[in-house]
Parts: structure tokens; sequence; C-alpha cells
């Protein structure tokens, strides 16, 4: 007779790089007033839970150049959300 597991195999640990657990999301405004459109931003939680935060907050966050709505207006400098 066949010899059967008994437990499954431990598989390896998930890349941390590729497979971010603590991603925050938010609508940013774009530049247009009245637009409907806003533009959706990732960024690294504070912690992997249903209340997560950004570990900097949205007025402080720089470099969004390039960043648009759908669109295609550029977001707002500082940002601001939606």
């Amino acid at each position: 007779m066949a010899a059967y597991r008994q437990e499954e195999p431990s598989s390896p640990p998930i890349n941390p790089i590729r497979h971010p657990r603590d991603l925050f999301h938010e609508s940013l405004k774009c530049v247009v007033g009245g637009c409907w459109a806003h533009a959706r931003v990732h960024t690294v939680g504070e912690a992997s839970t249903s209340g997560t935060t950004p570990k900097i907050a949205v007025a402080k966050w720089h470099g969004m150049t390039g960043i648009t709505c759908s669109l295609g207006h550029p977001v707002k400098v500082p940002p601001e959300v939606l």
C-alpha cells in the first residue's frame, strides 16, 4: 500500500517585495474643479489591518508628477483626498 502524507509540505515564504501585505490606497482629486474622475494611488500602510493608514500623511506626499485622474488631469499638489 502506498504511503500518504499526513500533512501539507510547507510552502516558501511570501516575498514581501513582490507581495506587500499592508497597502493603503487613496483617491486623489485632480486640478479640474468638479471633475468626477480621480487618481487612485497605492502606498505602504502603517499596519496590515482594516484601519490601515499611510506611513506618511497624504498631505505630505511629494513627487506626484505624472499622476493623473482617469480623464488625464494632473492631481492637485499638495494632494487632496476625494
